[in-house]
């Protein structure tokens, strides 16, 4: 039931529902362009984006943490 986020210039652009989250293979090579070199984690996620109904600005870092302490934490159980 958890969705990625899309944030672009301080707001929601879209959100998408995560299958999986895998850690990077640290046997495979870094810096090439299917794993850059920063790359810890690949966030697997089905279907397309979804935009969302209104716009939704956020601030700061970006996380589940910070969004609920923003009174967002209700996103992911929203309809969009």
């Amino acid at each position: 039931g958890d969705f990625i986020y899309l944030v672009f210039c301080g707001m929601i652009m879209g959100r998408a529902r995560i299958t999986s989250i895998d850690p990077v293979d640290p046997g495979l090579p870094q810096g090439t362009r299917e794993y850059p070199e920063w790359a810890r984690w690949v966030v697997r996620y089905a279907g397309g984006w979804e935009k969302p109904p209104r716009f939704i600005p956020v601030q700061g870092h970006q996380s589940v943490r910070y969004l609920e302490k923003q009174s967002l934490g209700n996103l992911d159980s929203e309809r969009w």
